[in-house]
């Protein structure tokens, strides 16, 4: 049998085909898995959700939006701009899980993780947040006369995820 350059040239291209198909799908699957078990190194974006009960120990009748997520061993750094449905305080999570200095301090415990809270802004329905911690959410309690601590938000994202 005698190969002439048409054959060659297809074979060739069924090749460098192939090899960029199995490259592309380790990728993809290396993609997927980084996703589900790291947090971005960079978070940009907007978002528009209505609030969960809150997965806090003890806080499951709060509302919560979460803007920023918080991941084990990851400190944020960036801004936040928002509006809500209803006012709402606006608290950053400090993860001082195994940490014994915390009397005193608002704790939260999520997931396993304890985080001291702080209030960057009270009762507020919109607004911008510089913060730097674990995390960053959008907050409501039912308060008095009030059926639900449900809501919504709409917040833009810009932030920077580091290893500690």
């Amino acid at each position: 049998m005698t190969y002439n350059k048409n054959h060659v040239a297809i074979a060739l291209t069924l090749g460098i085909v192939l090899v960029v198909s199995v490259i592309a799908i380790a990728a993809l699957q290396n993609s997927a898995e980084a996703q589900t078990s790291n947090p971005p190194k960079r978070i940009v974006g907007t978002i528009a959700k209505a609030s969960q009960p809150h997965d806090a120990e003890g806080h499951s009748a709060h509302g919560v939006v979460y803007f920023v997520y918080p991941h084990e061993g990851y400190l944020y750094d960036g801004k936040v701009t928002f509006t809500t449905s209803v006012p709402v305080d606006i608290l950053v999570y400090h993860d001082v899980t195994g940490q014994e200095d915390t009397a005193g301090l608002t704790l939260h415990k999520v997931n396993g993780q304890t985080y001291a809270v702080t209030t960057a802004m009270k009762g507020a329905s919109s607004g911008t947040v510089e913060f730097v911690g674990a995390g960053i959410l959008a907050h409501k309690v039912v308060g008095e006369g009030e059926d639900s601590a449900e809501f919504n938000a709409a917040a833009s994202t810009f932030a920077y995820a580091r290893k500690h």
